[in-house]
């Protein structure tokens, strides 16, 4: 096998054992090019420290009380009422955690096949942070950085005094440890690179500034605030919109760091770096690929959301399509979907693509559940799909073609 520029770990290291992690770690030694980045994520330590008795409990019910006979929904079910009564018995350990019987409820009321990867695998190996970077040096990985946009805004995360503490720290992954600690972390994702070579920050800024970034919604409905582990901030309206208002202008169109401050001259540049990384994290924006790799991309992303647009034919089982501009998939109802394909054929208003949406799911005797309603005449359907066509076209429509979906 070639080297690789990258791979991805998702939802996979907690739930391998220790010999197959060794082994994903020789792998990434072997093939994984200098400069290559990795994508991990994982359940970690301390934030999962009270719950992991409790995952315990399900799995040696599973291992040594469950029938080999019952399903597996059955195994479960019998596990979780295993765990509910035995805290309901009073042990010593419910004092001890006593979150337990609500989280307990909480895992009660979840999707079986979630709950069955999520606690039933045979392995579950829950780490603390250092850990992992003790792991992944074999491979010559360095930790670059959390994969979490928001996580980098520390007032969205830490108290005062959490801050203050951190700042006294040199030792960065004795620091980001600490960390984990102030956040009570449960789960992590992070960013490593073989063979880590630090840009200054003048390096930086300049990657920063000619990276080009495209809202992902309409301006005017970001929300005013964001939330984070210490709380609820308000967006400042004297950065935040005019943020907003340069990278919708032209359309929407991708514009790079230095356009965005080429438009907004009186903004600092600290400023701007943090709002565009808040946006990003709101799910907001999205860094976007190079104009070259966006054109390599774009006949093969053309061709798979035609073939998505034509499963929407039939049902709503993927609501996702690709963006040549971001390299990512973009949420897109099935609904929607189908008025995508109205305006393939020419369709040029609303109307003619709610008429075309209802002549397919009526065919398949097929409604619209409208909140819990569902909608029960042809009239009800229809007016529904008008709306929503009505919606996509002064909402959805012109960032859909900002990102090249359209």
């Amino acid at each position: 096998m070639p080297q690789c520029d990258s791979i991805s770990l998702h939802g996979i290291w907690t739930w391998v054992s220790r010999d197959n992690q060794k082994l994903i770690v020789e792998f990434a030694r072997r093939h994984l090019k200098p400069g290559g980045l990795l994508y991990i994520d994982y359940k970690c330590l301390p934030g999962w420290s009270p719950s992991a008795p409790l995952r315990q409990l399900f799995s040696l019910h599973d291992r040594f009380a469950s029938k080999t006979s019952a399903r597996p929904a059955e195994r479960i079910e019998a596990a979780l009422n295993f765990s509910e009564a035995l805290l309901a018995a009073n042990p010593k350990y419910a004092h001890a955690a006593p979150g337990m019987s609500a989280n307990l409820q909480s895992i009660k009321g979840q999707n079986r096949q979630y709950i069955a990867h999520e606690y039933f695998n045979r392995d579950w190996n829950c780490m603390y942070f250092s850990d992992v970077v003790d792991a992944l040096v074999h491979a010559k990985l360095d930790y670059a950085t959390t994969a979490v946009p928001l996580d980098a805004v520390d007032a969205l995360n830490l108290s005062a005094e959490g801050m203050d503490f951190l700042q006294g720290i040199e030792h960065p992954i004795m620091r980001e440890q600490a960390r984990d600690y102030f956040v009570n972390q449960n789960f992590r994702r992070d960013l490593y690179v073989r063979g880590t070579s630090r840009l200054s920050a003048t390096e930086r800024r300049e990657h920063l500034l000619n990276t080009r970034f495209v809202l992902l919604q309409r301006a005017e409905s970001v929300s005013g605030t964001v939330k984070g582990p210490a709380g609820e901030a308000s967006l400042q309206v004297e950065i935040y919109g005019p943020v907003l208002e340069a990278l919708a202008a032209n359309d929407y169109a991708p514009k790079t760091l230095r356009q965005v401050m080429g438009a907004l001259p009186a903004l600092a540049y600290g400023d701007l770096e943090q709002a565009v990384n808040v946006l990003v994290g709101m799910g907001v924006a999205a860094p976007c690929q190079s104009e070259a790799a966006e054109n390599r991309v774009q006949a093969r992303c053309d061709d798979l959301n035609l073939q998505l647009c034509k499963r929407s034919l039939y049902g709503n089982t993927i609501q996702i399509m690709a963006s040549p501009v971001t390299g990512g998939g973009v949420p897109v109802s099935r609904f929607q979907q189908l008025f995508l394909i109205a305006i393939k054929h020419g369709k040029k208003q609303p109307s003619e693509w709610a008429q075309l949406a209802w002549s397919i799911i009526a065919e398949q005797g097929e409604g619209i559940l409208k909140g819990d309603t569902a909608l029960t005449t042809a009239g009800e359907n229809i007016a529904e799909l008008n709306e929503q066509a009505q919606a996509f076209a002064e909402q959805s429509l012109v960032i859909l073609n900002a990102l090249k979906i359209v």
